[in-house]
């Protein structure tokens, strides 16, 4: 759970050594000292893999403004201060329906009174773990109530059999990473490639003899390498991490966000799929190959890649936004 010391969160915000992005977290705060600075709350997951934070940055810019959010590990949610100090709420974005979120699911459901949309969310359904996504129930009920619903991909309107009115599109990161290269073409377009092969790592899907693996892999093909954990620190923060991605020739992944900022930064990829959302992005999306094993993933770094254009993924995820804008923009008008 978040710390609720306001000098610890305040530092965190402000410290000019530390490279990461925070959000504005009221959840964080001692309660006596919230106090909202949007109308707008969204729920979000605060853990530093980067996957979890562009969504949101994705969000805030499709709706031209910064929220107020509530990490959703932090549960219960203070209802009575949330529903009274704000208009409307978000869940969203990144994997907000793996099972370890089901208890602030069951609270939402139970307890929030706003208007609110779910937007670029995805279950997760990992190889090496039972349970299997929020419950279904949950799910549908939440999906039920909202004003406007959105999820990523197929797979998870499929499993929680949502109805055809629940829109799906490209989690907003591309919008994200899109603004990133309208901002600062030098560092985001990819005009330099530094290196061969960004293999970009997920430790608790994969045992470290498979990434070891990959990268002993790659390196004696005689391709240069780097790696990353896709994870935010104080010496890199979410903006160095994504600078990584267009300067590589190709992104090798096990990271369903490592396919995502790879397709969104137009650099060709190869999947390895412990989650069958990975193969979900894939298949609907295309711009990446799935591979099998390391090996396979070897063979396809040696053969041509397929041709990236996220242009028509971007415009779908903006459609979305713009509905999203104006629906919340609607409840929360004086």
């Amino acid at each position: 759970m978040a710390s609720k010391s306001p000098l610890r969160h305040w530092i965190k915000r402000h410290n000019p050594f530390d490279r990461q992005t925070y959000l504005r977290d009221v959840g964080a705060m001692a309660p006596a000292l919230r106090r909202p600075r949007s109308r707008i709350i969204q729920f979000y997951s605060s853990y530093r893999n980067i996957g979890n934070f562009t969504p949101v940055l994705g969000i805030q810019g499709m709706l031209g403004c910064e929220t107020d959010v509530w990490d959703m590990h932090n549960s219960p949610v203070d209802w009575a201060w949330v529903n009274r100090n704000y208009g409307a709420a978000v869940i969203g974005g990144a994997g907000l329906l793996h099972a370890c979120f089901q208890p602030f699911w069951d609270d939402f459901a139970a307890h929030c009174r706003l208007p609110y949309v779910t937007w670029g969310i995805g279950v997760c359904l990992p190889h090496n773990e039972e349970r299997k996504g929020v419950s279904v129930e949950t799910a549908r009920r939440v999906f039920a109530g909202a004003g406007l619903a959105n999820v990523r991909d197929l797979l998870t309107r499929d499993h929680y059999s949502l109805p055809e009115s629940v829109d799906i599109s490209a989690c907003p990161t591309i919008v994200h990473l899109e603004e990133l290269r309208k901002r600062q073409p030098e560092r985001y377009t990819g005009s330099r490639k530094d290196f061969d092969v960004l293999h970009s790592i997920h430790t608790t899907l994969t045992e470290n003899a498979g990434n070891e693996l990959i990268n002993r892999l790659v390196r004696d093909s005689g391709r240069t390498l780097r790696c990353t954990e896709n994870l935010q620190t104080m010496r890199s923060g979410i903006n160095d991490v994504l600078a990584l991605y267009p300067r590589a020739r190709t992104v090798v992944t096990t990271r369903l966000h490592g396919a995502i900022i790879a397709y969104g930064s137009r650099v060709p990829y190869i999947a390895l799929s412990f989650d069958p959302k990975v193969r979900a992005f894939v298949e609907l999306y295309g711009g990446g190959q799935l591979a099998q094993s390391p090996e396979h993933a070897m063979a396809l770094l040696a053969a041509e890649a397929p041709a990236i254009d996220p242009a028509p993924a971007v415009v779908r995820s903006r459609e979305f936004g713009a509905r999203a804008a104006a629906f919340l923009a609607k409840a929360t008008a004086p």
